[in-house]
């Protein structure tokens, strides 16, 4: 297995999510177990949205100092 990484994300009730590839190498978002997709689906987003702001952060972090 690849990368791994943990987020703790507040709510109401406990939901485990992990993000996967599909057989036409698409990446989702899915929650284990099963059935509780759309929510996974919305907080995988926000994750992506944090993981990018971050890296592009770090970049820019990197950039400054050469």
């Amino acid at each position: 297995m690849g990368k791994q990484e943990i987020m703790k994300v507040f709510l109401p009730e406990v939901l485990f999510i992990t993000k996967a590839r599909d057989a036409d190498q698409y990446d989702f978002w899915t929650s284990l177990p099963q059935g509780r997709q759309k929510l996974a689906e919305e907080i995988g987003e926000l994750v992506d949205d944090a993981n990018e702001r971050r890296q592009k952060d770090n970049n820019s972090f990197q950039s400054s100092l050469f």
